[in-house]
């Protein structure tokens, strides 16, 4: 049953769950997610051009939990606004930064060589699918240095020989996100009443773009991207976003398939052009460069 949804373009997967709250919850979130993911295929015009890797496993639903698979670090990259891209950097990752700063300082730039992916993930969305991670300065467990990690990398096939530009734009996101957190934490400085000790200030994680040795990848190399893991278990997490459009549980907008839309953009970007370069006005080019070189001037 659930390949023949899969063969007409729907997201869906067999769940057998045992009957406990833990389980049940599980299953229940799984279903929203196909369900979602099903939904915005079939509205974006039927069946989805990408395939799910297969043989991805869950943490929840895996014995022994953890399965950890060493990979040597082959680059590191950072996004720069400056440039609007990923560059390479000599500096630790940031994940790691953020998790133990005095530790950083301690290893006078001695960055650790290796990445250890648990072979089970710890959670999957719309496009990405996220393991947990850890640095290491051997191939083995006691070599861990730092803490938990995660390692985001693309669920579908087709995507994964992108390595590092897959990962480009959600870097971008999240480097606009922080710039957006430091003006408004800015801005609640100056009000009556703030206290630094009390006031709650808005802090995305930053994010690095790893490239590992995997002989079993396309070209002997696949990109993740990095970040620190959130404690979700001594701090309350929520998702106010989903995948279909909503906020809070409210819908807000239509979903939309943005690397459909980047593609359309390109490829009606050069008639358009055209048609400003005879009436002499500015082209939709034009127009979209000034708009980008002005919010780099003001980041």
């Amino acid at each position: 049953m659930t390949m023949g949804a899969n063969l007409g373009g729907a997201k869906g997967s067999f769940e057998r769950c045992e009957k406990t709250a833990h389980s049940l919850t599980s299953a229940i979130s799984s279903m929203v997610s196909s369900t979602t993911e099903s939904r915005v295929t079939l509205q974006a015009g039927g069946r989805s051009s990408y395939t799910e890797r297969s043989g991805l496993s869950s943490e929840k639903h895996s014995f022994p939990k953890l399965s950890w698979r060493f990979y040597k670090i082959l680059e590191h990259y950072i996004y720069d606004p400056k440039v609007q891209c990923l560059v390479t950097s000599s500096l630790m990752p940031l994940a790691a930064s953020y998790t133990n700063p005095t530790e950083v300082n301690r290893r006078m730039g001695s960055n650790p060589p290796h990445l250890a992916i648990n072979a089970n993930y710890f959670g999957k969305g719309a496009e990405r699918v996220a393991f947990r991670c850890r640095l290491a300065d051997e191939s083995n467990i006691r070599g861990f240095v730092f803490e938990d990690m995660i390692a985001k990398e693309t669920k579908h096939d087709q995507r994964i020989q992108e390595r590092i530009e897959f990962h480009k734009s959600f870097a971008e996101t999240q480097d606009l996100a922080n710039y957006l957190a430091d003006q408004f934490n800015a801005h609640i400085r100056g009000i009556p009443g703030y206290d630094p000790l009390l006031t709650p200030v808005i802090r995305f994680v930053s994010c690095s773009v790893l490239v590992v040795e995997d002989h079993s990848a396309p070209g002997g190399s696949r990109g993740v991207l990095v970040e620190k893991m959130l404690d979700t278990e001594s701090f309350r997490w929520t998702k106010w976003n989903d995948n279909a459009g909503a906020v809070d549980g409210k819908r807000v907008h239509m979903p939309i398939d943005v690397d459909f839309q980047m593609k359309e953009m390109q490829r009606e970007k050069a008639p358009l052009d055209m048609m400003g370069e005879e009436s002499g006005d500015e082209s939709i080019s034009q127009i979209l460069n000034r708009t980008r070189v002005r919010l780099v001037t003001l980041k």
